[in-house]
């Protein structure tokens, strides 16, 4: 019965993760399997106006030569239920060998849309510009990086995620969600080494009692190397997400 109300989702994540296998035959010397963990925090005031953030690891587990702890508090502002804009300021630290250990501050700007919606799932589009400012250790004289750099991109997703739907008593209020993400550097010269290209994504999520969830994802991720112009990084990254969002309660009068 779950298969049939969710027979088009099904069939979307179904294909992601035919898409990530097949390209784990063919590239398995290009492969690196790496964990991420975030917490996200959200506090609703009025109903429109969101405070909070989120934090995280990347790497630290199971990537012993990198990882990356960032903190990034983010505003928010809910026009509709369904569609928002949201400010971040992210500081991400990099640890690193080549180059070198590198401290990044990220602004952000943000569009997020949830449209068209069916009766077992919907659509969520979300457009987001970032400005970013590298500050490297030290140079790197071999390929002669600057300690400091800058770069702008844009970003877009699309997903697509179920309504909420029960298996047992247990599980219940579980979703599915699949996704594809494009990254569009801005400028014919890009300083980082490596950046991001593409990712695409499948998972699933619970909501939980006392304002918790949480959600898994698989995701196959596509980086670019800006020396010799081709994607040659392909990682795996299997992502935990724990979300906590309050909201403001009436003041009794």
């Amino acid at each position: 019965m779950i298969f049939g109300k969710h027979s088009v989702l099904f069939s979307y994540l179904a294909l992601a993760l035919f898409l990530l296998l097949a390209k784990s035959s063919v590239a398995q010397d290009k492969i690196s399997l790496i964990t991420w963990a975030d917490f996200n925090y959200t506090y609703n005031k009025f109903n429109k106006l969101g405070i909070g953030g989120d934090m995280g690891m990347r790497g630290i587990i199971s990537k012993p030569n990198w990882g990356l702890v960032y903190v990034r508090p983010t505003l928010k502002y809910h026009f509709t239920p369904f569609i928002q804009v949201s400010g971040a300021l992210g500081l991400f630290q990099t640890f690193q060998s080549d180059p070198s250990d590198m401290f990044e501050m990220r602004l952000a700007q943000e569009g997020k849309a949830e449209w068209p919606s069916f009766n077992n799932f919907y659509f969520i589009h979300r457009l987001r510009f970032e400005e970013r400012f590298l500050f490297y250790n030290q140079a790197d004289v071999v390929d002669n990086f600057d300690n400091q750099q800058q770069n702008f991109r844009f970003r877009y997703m699309l997903s697509v995620r179920s309504n909420y739907f029960k298996i047992t008593n247990r599980a219940e209020y579980l979703y599915l969600i699949a996704g594809a993400e494009y990254f569009f550097p801005l400028g014919s010269n890009v300083d980082e080494r490596f950046f991001n290209a593409s990712r695409l994504s499948a998972g699933f999520g619970q909501e939980l009692k006392l304002d918790w969830n949480y959600q898994v994802d698989l995701i196959w991720q596509r980086s670019r190397n800006t020396l010799e112009g081709n994607f040659t990084t392909d990682e795996f990254i299997i992502r935990l997400r724990v979300y906590f969002e309050q909201y403001k309660k009436e003041k009794d009068e």
